[in-house]
Formats: C-alpha cells, structure tokens, sequence
C-alpha cells in the first residue's frame, strides 16, 4: 500500500486543496489496478514519512502494530486515521444493516392524497418572539384568563403569519395553522365571536400592553435613547383644519399659500 496525493482547486476563489487517500493495488484478469483503501483528510507529515504511515496503517488493518509506530508522529497519524476510517466504517455497516431490515410496500401513486395540512414554520417564530418578550405574564398582569391569553397569542400571531379580517384568523386557527398544538390551551373548537372579544380586550387593554412591551424590548434589546428629527417644511394640510389646533398660515415652500402648516415648523 502507499499514500497519494490530490491536489483540487476551487473554481470560484482560485484555491488549491490538498487530500491524502491510502491505496491498494491487486491484480485482476485486465492486469494490475488500484483501489482507495482510506481517506487520510490533509497529512501534516513531511512526505518522506509517508511510507512508514502506509506500512503501519496497513498493519493496523491486518490487526498488527508495526515498529514503525514507535516513532511518536507515526503512531498519533495513524491513530487519527484509523479514529476516523472507524467511524465511517460504522457508518456504512450501519446504512448496510438498515438496508438489509428495510420492508417495502408498494403503492398506487395516483390515489396518494393528504389531509389537514398546517402551516408551522412562521408559527414557531411568532410563538417564540412571544415566550421572549413574556406577554403571557403581561396580559396576566392585566387580567387576562389562559384562555384568553391563548387567543390573544392565536390573533397576534394570525395576524402576522396571514394577516386578515377577524373571520379570516378564526378560520386560519381552525384549519390552516399548527399554532393551536403550541398553546397551552385547547382552541380548537373556539367559535368566531371569542376572536371578536379578544380583540375588543386587547384594545381596551393598549396602553398597559404597550407600556409593558416598552419595559421588555429595553431590557431585551438595550440601546440608547433616540430623538429622530423630521423635517415637514415641505408638508401641508389638505382641507381648512380649522379644528386642527396645530395648523397655521406660514411660508410654504411647496409655494401652497392656500393650506395651513404646522405652528412647529416656523
């Protein structure tokens, strides 16, 4: 046995890579040929020793250690080789012995069908943003039942994954979505008015649910304080506004001295 060398270049950045394969040859009835007995990976081992790791390498196989393995580089080399050829080794008794205790049926393609299909990719996300920003705990603290915590899950996260009316989302939660197996109550025979109240609930409910969210995203994504600047020197009001007490006469520099501004511009 020895050990050759292939060099492989990558096409899109130009770089060359080194392998090592430990090779048989035996003869057959067409003349001599060869075979790759192991991979090596990428050998650190300076090319003159290369010989000595293919003699050991090969008495490991027939189930000897040869005195070449005294020699301390020699033996951590072919330790690593044969850690490795093992492991693969099992690998592919493994995919052998899966085959052989494989059972096959055959079907009639053309009457295969699926039922109840549902959506869980976005689900998963909208329900993990959920458990981190701890709305559960936050809609407790306002009152809120398990039962209607769930459904207060089932409409936000409907709202995100397929935004429709509120009959929409109480079809999607009965038929179209994995998100009623996350929660921790049973919605799956919830009517459409309990779709109506919760968001009625969560309405009345804005300003302390919004209030908590703002203590959470902080403590979650911790930034400083920002105060964004936005120039309506160019923004007018359409109409008179005369109930609007921000808007007045001034200069308009879209040249519209026919509709009041804000007093904040000038």
């Amino acid at each position: 046995m020895f050990i050759r060398e292939t060099i492989t270049k990558n096409k899109m950045t130009n770089k060359s890579y080194k392998k090592h394969v430990l090779v048989e040859s035996y003869r057959t009835e067409n003349g001599p040929r060869q075979r790759v007995v192991m991979q090596l990976g990428t050998l650190t081992l300076p090319k003159s020793e290369w010989k000595k790791l293919a003699a050991a390498l090969e008495g490991r196989l027939a189930g000897q250690v040869t005195l070449f393995e005294e020699e301390k580089e020699i033996a951590e080399a072919a330790e690593s080789a044969m850690a490795n050829y093992s492991f693969n080794q099992k690998k592919v008794d493994t995919k052998k012995q899966r085959r052989s205790k494989a059972v096959y049926a055959s079907i009639d393609l053309n009457s295969v069908s699926t039922g109840e299909s549902r959506s869980l990719g976005p689900e998963l996300v909208g329900h993990a943003a959920w458990q981190q920003l701890e709305l559960d705990q936050l809609l407790d603290d306002c009152g809120f039942s398990p039962t209607e915590q769930a459904l207060a899950e089932a409409v936000v996260v409907g709202r995100l994954v397929a935004p429709s009316s509120d009959l929409a989302s109480w079809r999607w939660l009965r038929e179209r979505t994995a998100l009623v197996e996350m929660l921790s109550v049973d919605l799956s025979h919830i009517g459409k008015d309990a779709i109506y109240e919760i968001a009625d609930l969560l309405l009345s409910n804005k300003t302390d649910i919004e209030r908590g969210l703002r203590i959470r995203e902080a403590n979650l994504f911790s930034r400083p304080h920002q105060v964004f600047l936005y120039d309506l020197t160019n923004t007018y009001f359409e109409g008179s506004a005369k109930k609007n007490e921000l808007a007045h006469r001034g200069k308009s520099k879209e040249k519209r001295t026919d509709c009041p501004l804000s007093h904040l511009l000038w």
